[in-house]
């Protein structure tokens, strides 16, 4: 997905998926949002731990910051991507 705030939709998908079938699903978002926390819903545990993988890239410092690096998630740095294309 391009932009995920609280990652309904994109959970809904990954649920439609395994139903079918699917042995693994994962998720690739490129600029994460998640209001208040919502990505916590996506860890381990959480009512969205749908995904085996969940990358998501360095676009909102801020809020891949707070996400834990030892579960579900892997935050991709795009820093020099950026920096070469200014």
């Amino acid at each position: 997905d391009d932009m995920v705030q609280s990652g309904g939709t994109l959970a809904e998908c990954g649920k439609v998926l395994k139903t079918a079938g699917a042995n693994s699903v994962n998720a690739f978002v490129t600029h994460g949002v998640f209001p208040r926390d919502s990505y916590e819903r996506f860890l381990k545990g959480g009512d969205r731990a749908i995904f085996d993988n969940f990358w998501v890239t360095n676009s909102n410092p801020t809020v891949v910051g707070k996400i834990p690096s030892d579960d579900t998630f892997e935050v991709l740095d795009i820093t020099d991507l950026v920096i070469k294309d200014l």
